[in-house]
């Protein structure tokens, strides 16, 4: 009897560990591959006249980020968090108008053994200060 207790506790933790790996490795493939057509279509280009402007991102990028995460990601977790914060370009000081950076964090809770934390920083650059 006490044989059939210890396989099943093994079995149910070997279970939670094995759906908590592939869980994670699933929120981790959608977080860094996050779709870049999003950041192209909050980059703002040119102004109310029309005439070009230095890209910046727009804010309604985290619209766009919180529908992308809550079909893609809500499947394995329910219990995440998403962080935005728009930065100037020496990533020390929160931008509050017209941002060349973005860091995107993602926290996720998956079981008991796992919990997941991540963070990826975007920039728009000049082609020639590469």
């Amino acid at each position: 009897m006490t044989n059939c207790i210890f396989y099943a506790m093994f079995f149910a933790l070997f279970l939670n560990v094995s759906f908590g790996s592939l869980k994670y490795s699933q929120i981790h493939r959608t977080f860094m591959s996050m779709y870049k057509g999003l950041l192209e279509a909050c980059t703002v280009t040119v102004d109310n006249y029309g005439d070009p402007i230095k890209p910046y991102f727009d804010t309604l990028m985290t619209t766009y980020h919180v529908l992308q995460f809550k079909n893609n990601i809500s499947k394995y977790t329910k219990d995440y968090s998403l962080t935005y914060k728009f930065l100037t370009d020496n990533d020390k000081i929160v931008c509050k108008k017209e941002c060349r950076r973005l860091r995107v964090t993602l926290t996720a809770k998956i079981n008991g053994f796992y919990n997941y934390n991540n963070t990826q920083t975007f920039a728009i650059m000049d082609g020639d200060n590469l």
